[in-house]
């Protein structure tokens, strides 16, 4: 080994997995961008009358003969293109294994690459140990084992209507589903090649939904989160994928593979991370007077992020106001024949400022109307005053909840995913020391993850066409044309959610030409 080496070997220590949340930047949850979205005055959904007017309706045959075959066709020729450019990168950085030759390159050289190729990863390349990553690789090589890699991703799709339209997997899932295939078929392709008469998938990926995990305290039912596991495995399999992802579920993989001292441990965790952010942050919260109560959370935030100057807990807070699915308002909606989106809307966008002062007498009053639509109605602003108020504890307690569900997992004493797999490569939707994580494609600066979004086709700056996600408040804002699909038999398709938007940037005067135009521009690169 060369000195050059060994020492890029000693510094190459620091990518490895700290118990405990990173005090300096790490993110817990991926819908951050949705405030900003929301308060631009400008930004509309569509009516009913709107949204039948816009949406575009094909048959499902169509989807399936012309557009997915698309979709696969670029993927496999990105991931070609991948394989060549590890190939390259991988001779070029020969010193970083402790060779003396870039001759001397081999697989797990190779497959260690593409765990640092920026077409996959996102965030700083010192976030993972090379050293550790490459002898974890090459001992697997040497045993003639598979590169298995798991990662925490797929909770369920977002019940606010601001992000989605419908409960349903989109081709924002179907392009998260194939980012994780191109990583695995990359390192099939190279390390197949050096197994003769080998017939097993070679790379693979373990896909964790941990909706179960958040569920309850988010007032999202059990069967939303079954449904949409099942309907990913719909997919996985009308695709042709699955022999290289697979779908497990949170809960079952955290009662059956982690031992019984460490759910215990878990558990100890959680409870007494939630008391102490119950402590600390219930007396803070003031409605009427939102500003000082989050400056007065700032102030006390148990695990704040030196990056962020508003610490991790409000950020997470600000998040989960366009996450929680909200009784209240959903009852009051339900009951009073009132249109939900836009009470939702209003509500979101005014959530930090009061509509006006409630009595206790108001209070009861407006409580008891919302139960009882037979009773005498509240002035329109006391109501929106209630809801709103409900809204924020709802999401405030949400928030200690999330935090300690969070901490539950970073603060135990073993990484809980890796032990419960423990050959497995640990990959994260959000970049952290000791996990590599993956990129996906944004828009307009926004990386939404697609349980926050909906599928949309749309232009590159280089006149190519790519699959991004993005809230369908900024599609239907921009008359984003919706595609919908008829003729769905079994299946999982609803004739009210889009399969995916169509940016206006792409022109075309019926279907034929648009499934044209898709299939002379569609791209996978997700950097360019």
């Amino acid at each position: 080994m060369t000195k050059k080496g060994r020492k890029n070997r000693i510094k190459d220590q620091s990518g490895v997995y700290q118990i405990g949340l990173n005090r300096k930047s790490e993110a817990v949850i991926s819908a951050h961008f949705m405030h900003d979205i929301n308060q631009q005055s400008n930004l509309h959904l569509y009516s009913l009358q709107e949204f039948s007017k816009n949406a575009l309706t094909v048959d499902v045959s169509l989807i399936f003969e012309r557009l997915i075959p698309t979709l696969i066709d670029a993927s496999d020729k990105f991931i070609k293109e991948r394989v060549s450019a590890v190939k390259i990168r991988a001779k070029k950085n020969f010193t970083l294994y402790g060779l003396n030759s870039p001759n001397n390159i081999d697989v797990p050289e190779m497959i260690t690459e593409i765990m640092f190729d920026r077409q996959f990863i996102k965030g700083p390349r010192s976030n993972t140990s090379r050293l550790m990553l490459y002898e974890k690789i090459k001992k697997l090589i040497e045993d003639k084992k598979p590169i298995k890699m798991v990662i925490l991703a797929l909770p369920y799709k977002s019940s606010s209507p601001l992000k989605c339209r419908g409960d349903m997997p989109d081709l924002a899932e179907v392009n998260f589903l194939l980012e994780l295939v191109e990583v695995a078929k990359t390192i099939d392709f190279i390390y197949r090649n050096d197994i003769k008469n080998s017939n097993n998938t070679m790379g693979a990926f373990t896909v964790i939904c941990d909706g179960s995990r958040f569920n309850t305290f988010l007032n999202e039912h059990n069967e939303k989160i079954e449904q949409y596991q099942e309907h990913l495995r719909w997919w996985i399999k009308k695709l042709g994928i699955s022999n290289y992802v697979e779908i497990f579920d949170y809960q079952n993989v955290i009662a059956n593979y982690l031992s019984q001292d460490l759910q215990l441990e878990k558990k100890a965790i959680r409870e007494r991370v939630f008391h102490h952010y119950t402590n600390l942050m219930v007396p803070l919260l003031d409605p009427y007077h939102m500003s000082q109560t989050m400056n007065k959370a700032i102030a006390v935030d148990p695990d704040p992020e030196m990056c962020n100057p508003e610490g991790r807990y409000i950020p997470l807070f600000k998040s989960l106001i366009y996450i929680v699915k909200y009784t209240a308002l959903s009852t009051y909606a339900d009951l009073h024949a009132k249109n939900y989106v836009d009470l939702y809307q209003e509500l979101t966008r005014h959530i930090f400022e009061p509509y006006i002062e409630l009595s206790k007498s108001d209070l009861v009053q407006v409580e008891n109307f919302i139960s009882n639509p037979l009773l005498k109605s509240p002035t329109p602003e006391k109501l929106l005053e209630y809801l709103r108020q409900s809204m924020l504890r709802e999401a405030w307690h949400a928030a200690i909840h999330y935090m300690a569900e969070i901490r539950s997992d970073r603060d135990l004493s073993k990484e809980p995913i890796i032990t419960c797999f423990p050959d497995h490569i640990r990959w994260t939707i959000h970049a952290k020391p000791g996990q590599v994580a993956i990129l996906a494609t944004t828009a307009f600066g926004f990386q939404v993850q697609p349980w926050h979004g909906v599928g949309v086709l749309k232009r590159t700056k280089h006149d190519k066409i790519k699959l991004y996600t993005l809230p369908v408040l900024s599609l239907e804002s921009i008359n984003a044309t919706p595609i919908t699909v008829e003729n769905i038999k079994n299946a999982p398709f609803r004739k009210d959610q889009p399969l995916f938007y169509v940016y206006p940037d792409i022109q075309f005067d019926n279907i034929d030409a648009l499934f044209e135009t898709i299939e002379q521009h569609m791209i996978r690169k997700r950097k360019w």
